[in-house]
């Protein structure tokens, strides 16, 4: 494996722009997959002033935003424009990827809705060279067996999935190392991320300190050259910048048995 490695700004749980990339910067990371949440004011409209920022920021400490990580804004009724608004701000920041959840998806409505929404997304994307990467993540969406299938019956070449190691085990108490065969045709994005414990248990540690087998992972998705994000959260509670950097850097450490990174 050869992959961009970076981290998601859910590992730096409310801290400031400034802090994150600094910090990212000293953990010697290229790479950072930044919330949309640092993008848009309260209205879900892009702020000007926001793109300009981490720009600049980026030219201080180095790291470059490589995808947005557009959680929470879909399946709402503007959920379409406010997609289109990340889309453009991803555009601003010279990066190609986005992660993103389907929403709270329950009923017969509830997934035609997403299907025709999301394919309006695609096709706004599309025109970008955007990759729109679905991740793991709630009930309806919760492993690759079941991403899988709604990725192919989605049938866009540029919506792809985000293979979220310890979502599958959280969402739907698969093991990754075994229900990853499912979504190895359709990864575009991956976030590594290890888990303690079974289905809805919050403990998201460190690499290499959880239970799950990445030994198995990586010679799965030992031919996948896309992105990576490393994302330790923790208990879910913030944490101090000491203990985040200590778990990043053991977590690299562990990284650095399996992958060669870029």
């Amino acid at each position: 494996m050869k992959n961009k490695i970076g981290v998601t700004t859910s590992t730096y749980r409310d801290y400031s722009l400034e802090d994150i990339f600094k910090n990212v910067s000293k953990n010697n990371l290229k790479y950072i997959e930044l919330s949309s949440k640092f993008i848009l004011d309260d209205d879900k409209k892009i702020k000007k002033n926001n793109i300009s920022k981490i720009s600049n920021l980026s030219k201080k400490y180095g790291p470059t935003v490589y995808c947005l990580a557009a959680h929470g804004n879909f399946m709402n009724d503007d959920s379409v424009d406010i997609m289109k608004r990340i889309i453009d701000a991803c555009v601003a920041l010279n990066s190609f990827f986005i992660t993103m959840d389907t929403g709270i998806v329950e009923t017969k409505q509830d997934r035609e809705k997403f299907y025709n929404e999301i394919r309006l997304v695609g096709d706004y994307a599309m025109g970008k060279n955007i990759t729109i990467c679905i991740e793991i993540h709630g009930d309806w969406f919760d492993s690759g067996e079941s991403g899988s299938k709604i990725i192919k019956e989605i049938d866009y070449s540029n919506i792809r999935l985000n293979y979220d190691t310890g979502n599958v085990i959280y969402y739907s108490n698969k093991k990754p190392d075994e229900d990853i065969v499912n979504a190895i045709p359709y990864i575009s994005f991956m976030h590594l991320k290890d888990k303690i414990g079974g289905y809805k248990e919050y403990n998201f540690p460190y690499l290499g300190r959880g239970e799950i087998n990445f030994k198995r992972i990586f010679e799965l998705v030992n031919h996948y050259t896309g992105p990576i994000s490393v994302e330790i959260e923790f208990n879910g509670n913030k944490q101090p910048l000491d203990k985040i950097n200590n778990a990043i850097k053991k977590s690299l450490d562990f990284l650095g048995h399996h992958i060669n990174s870029i």
